[in-house]
C-alpha cells in the first residue's frame, strides 16, 4: 500500500518527496530548472547550445556525489571522481591543454587557496540563485576571481582553451549595485558555470594527489553544475 504523504509532497512509486521550488520541474532530490528562450535542455540545467551541453554534463555528472566525500575527508574518492571528469573535458581540448595547465601549478594553487572560502560560500547558496542579493554576492566574488585569472598570462591561457578571454561588462554592472535585467542574471550565471567548470579542471588537474585542495574542486564542481536562474 502507497503511502499517504504530507502536505507539499508528492508520492513517487510508494515514497514520499519534497515538491520542487517554484520555477522547476521535477520531484526532489532531481530537481531541473525551465528552460528559458533560446536555450536547449541540458541534463538538470540547460545550454546555449548541443556543444556547450557537453561541458555542463560534464560538470552535473557526480558533482554531489564528489562533493559529499571531500567534505567528508574521503579525498581518494572524491579525487577518483574528479579525474574521471578531468578525462572527459581534456578529451574535447587541445593536445597541448595538460601541459599548459600543469605548468601554472603553482598560481593555481595559490588561486585556489586564496579564494575557497568564497567559492565555498557560493556552492552553500547555489539554490538561492535568483535571489538580488546572492546574485550580487555572486558576481562580486567572480568579478575579482575572473580578473585575478585572466590578469596572469600563464593562467589566462588556460582561460582560453574554454573560450573564456575576458571578464564579462554584466558581472561589474551586477557587483556594483546598478538595476539588472532577468537576462543580465542568466548572463552572469553562464559565465559563472562555464568559468567554475574551467577552473575546476585546472585544480583537479594541477593537484593530483588526493587532499584539502578537493574541496575547491567539488566546489567549483557545484557550482558548474548547478548555478542556474530559477525561471518561473
Amino acid at each position: 500500500m502507497s503511502p499517504r504523504c504530507n502536505a507539499g509532497k508528492v508520492n513517487i512509486a510508494g515514497l514520499c518527496y519534497n515538491q520542487c521550488p517554484s520555477g522547476m520541474v521535477g520531484v526532489t532530490p532531481v530537481c531541473a530548472s525551465k528552460v528559458p528562450p533560446k536555450y536547449v535542455q541540458c541534463g538538470l540545467g540547460y545550454a546555449k547550445s548541443t556543444s556547450a551541453c557537453t561541458w555542463a554534463i560534464a560538470d552535473q555528472t557526480m558533482a554531489g556525489t564528489n562533493f559529499a566525500f571531500a567534505v567528508s575527508g574521503n579525498f581518494i574518492a572524491a579525487k577518483a571522481g574528479i579525474a574521471s571528469k578531468l578525462a572527459g573535458k581534456l578529451s574535447k581540448m587541445p593536445s597541448r591543454a595538460a601541459g599548459d595547465i600543469l605548468k601554472a601549478m603553482p598560481k593555481t594553487v595559490s588561486f585556489a587557496t586564496r579564494f575557497s572560502g568564497d567559492f565555498l560560500s557560493i556552492a552553500s547558496k547555489i539554490s538561492k540563485v535568483g535571489d538580488a542579493s546572492t546574485t550580487t554576492r555572486i558576481a562580486t566574488i567572480f568579478e575579482t576571481a575572473a580578473t585575478t585569472w585572466l590578469a596572469d598570462p600563464e593562467l589566462a591561457q588556460i582561460a582560453s582553451f574554454g573560450g573564456i578571454t575576458s571578464v564579462p561588462s554584466v558581472l561589474n554592472k551586477i557587483a556594483s549595485g546598478q538595476s539588472f535585467s532577468t537576462q543580465d542574471t542568466e548572463d552572469l550565471m553562464e559565465f559563472v558555470r562555464d568559468f567554475s567548470g574551467l577552473m575546476s579542471l585546472a585544480i583537479g588537474l594541477a593537484m593530483p594527489t588526493p587532499g584539502p585542495q578537493d574541496n575547491v574542486a567539488v566546489m567549483l564542481d557545484m557550482i558548474a553544475a548547478y548555478a542556474y536562474t530559477i525561471y518561473p
